[in-house]
């Protein structure tokens, strides 16, 4: 116990890695759905039943990059989000709302897992190519990349 307490005094910048995809995701639960937006489903990964739910609602899919450690609790990752949905549920206009939102994360309170400082840099959602997985339906895929800083709550 005290080789933890002194190893823990002179080496302040050894940390666990910050959870992002459980920050994220927390984010994203705070949000969605809504009153605008009632249907919309959340996942970190591809899942079998997703075109069923992107025909008849809408689906937010998000992949976080391993987190990079850049100052004594600052780390520094890249989120991809990728919003599907059939024509009719409006998939461009739950893809810019998405980026509005993502935009406010550094004004949110802190969630269990950490805390966005600042978003370094966002590409605006743009129309990407239809996944394998959605050939032959209807629906449409936009997406964009974010690539933010975040502050662990060690």
């Amino acid at each position: 116990m005290a080789d933890t307490t002194i190893f823990q005094r002179l080496a302040l910048d050894v940390r666990l890695p910050l959870d992002a995809e459980t920050l994220v995701y927390e984010l994203l639960n705070r949000a969605y759905p809504n009153d605008v937006w009632p249907d919309v489903h959340v996942f970190s990964e591809i899942d079998l039943d997703l075109n069923a739910m992107a025909e008849t609602g809408r689906v937010i899919l998000y992949s976080v990059e391993s987190p990079k450690q850049r100052d004594r609790g600052l780390w520094e990752f890249t989120v991809t989000f990728t919003v599907l949905g059939a024509d009719v549920n409006n998939p461009y206009g739950l893809s810019r709302d998405l980026y509005k939102r993502v935009m406010g994360w550094p004004f949110e309170d802190a969630t269990m897992s950490g805390k966005i400082s600042r978003i370094v840099s966002m590409d605006a959602p743009e129309r990407r190519s239809d996944a394998k997985e959605n050939q032959g339906k209807n629906i449409k895929e936009y997406g964009f990349d974010a690539l933010m800083d975040a502050r662990d709550i060690q």
